[in-house]
């Protein structure tokens, strides 16, 4: 009877999940019908036709090109939902010719191999922000200094992409996913960061505990970071899950509230009035909803495509709109410097506040200098993708 009993309660779970995701489908049923205003073409260009080709240092972009390599060759199959894309075969002349070349020799082979196509989208401009790799203070015994927990992802915390359970999605829910948790017999939103922090997160014992709030706000938005321990020991964390809210930047809540002028707003400038102003602290944090959970990681930061993220070469996508590892030539500014940033990238990982076609999140690395650079840029920009001169579909000459 036991047998019986778990059986249907499994699959009354199941039929829950299905009927929230046809609920979610017809809800979003009109968007197929509507004008797809993120369309966007991909023309072919010269490599010579493109500022900074000629100057970057195709050197540095190696170590990425390789860890992205690596994955393409051991896949099969489509790259991404768009055909123009190709198949993760077509990429095997390259990644092979390129792994047995020596960093510094690789320019003839992207250029022999491979060809350019300008990112031109229906509308709208480029925006590309950065994020880095934090460092912070913790224990993994709770005391009075070390007395904020980050999390690991709660056992009791379910993930269901609706491409899962329905064909012929439209695009904009091709990636959609649905978070949540089973509470009687209904699958209800999981627990939201206000709820998180006010203690209801019972299901879950604190992966370690850090020293400042601050700092651990700031590691959910970036991902991933390092914790040094009481002993000097450094452990890494990664991202391990989020909890299915939308992603709300702060920086407008503050504006909003006339804490800072929007023209001012960084990391580093709302970073200081949180120091300055410690009662406005969880009404502030409140305001984003989506919650990050950790796991501890042999090296890293590792990206969603699943490769350690290298400095300045790997950059955060929309994998709806391009498929991750793909190598990008991305033209835009150093916000602190004001410096060109032209530089041959990979699409190694993706963000929640990275969404659309000419928007990007470069990776700065480790340290403040990173933090510096990460915490001011917001440049606009554009970007080139390459791609196999030989392809399976033929689509865009």
């Amino acid at each position: 009877m036991k047998n019986i009993s778990n059986k249907l309660k499994y699959n009354r779970i199941i039929l829950l999940v299905v009927c929230f995701c046809l609920l979610a489908a017809v809800v979003f049923q009109f968007l197929e019908s509507q004008k797809e205003i993120f369309k966007f073409e991909l023309k072919k260009s010269s490599f010579s036709a493109i500022k900074g080709w000629r100057e970057d240092d195709f050197s540095k972009a190696y170590p990425a090109l390789v860890k992205s390599c690596g994955v393409y060759l051991n896949r099969k199959g489509p790259l991404h939902d768009d055909p123009r894309f190709g198949f993760y075969e077509d990429w095997a002349p390259f990644c092979e010719r390129l792994i047995r070349t020596e960093a510094e020799n690789i320019r003839p082979v992207i250029e022999q191999e491979l060809t350019l196509y300008l990112v031109k989208p229906d509308q709208g401009e480029g925006l590309f922000t950065g994020y880095y790799e934090p460092f912070l203070k913790g224990s993994f015994t709770q005391t009075e200094r070390y007395n904020t927990p980050l999390y690991p992802r709660p056992k009791d915390m379910f993930v269901a992409k609706l491409s899962d359970f329905i064909d012929d999605l439209p695009e904009e829910l091709q990636y959609k996913r649905i978070v949540g948790q089973i509470k009687g017999q209904r699958l209800v939103p999981y627990l939201d960061r206000a709820a998180i922090e006010q203690g209801l997160l019972k299901t879950v014992e604190p992966l370690v505990y850090v020293d400042s709030p601050i700092d651990a706000f700031f590691l959910h938005i970036q991902g991933s970071g390092r914790v040094e321990l009481p002993s000097g020991r450094m452990i890494n964390l990664g991202y391990a899950g989020q909890n299915g809210h939308k992603y709300q930047a702060i920086g407008r809540y503050m504006a909003d509230k006339g804490y800072l002028e929007l023209e001012n707003v960084s990391m580093q400038s709302i970073r200081q009035f949180l120091l300055d102003n410690p009662d406005k602290h969880q009404d502030i944090f409140n305001q984003n909803p989506s919650y990050i959970f950790f796991t501890e990681k042999q090296g890293g930061p590792y990206g969603s495509l699943g490769v350690e993220l290298t400095e300045e070469r790997s950059l955060a996508i929309d994998p709806s709109k391009f498929p991750l590892g793909l190598p990008l030539f991305l033209n835009a500014k150093v916000s602190l410097t004001d410096e060109n940033f032209c530089k041959l990238m990979s699409a190694q990982d993706t963000g929640g506040a990275i969404k659309g076609i000419l928007r990007g999140d470069i990776y700065f690395g480790f340290g403040v200098q990173a933090e510096q650079k990460a915490g001011h840029q917001k440049a606009q920009g554009q970007f080139h993708v390459l791609l196999p001169k030989k392809r399976s579909i033929k689509t865009l000459e």
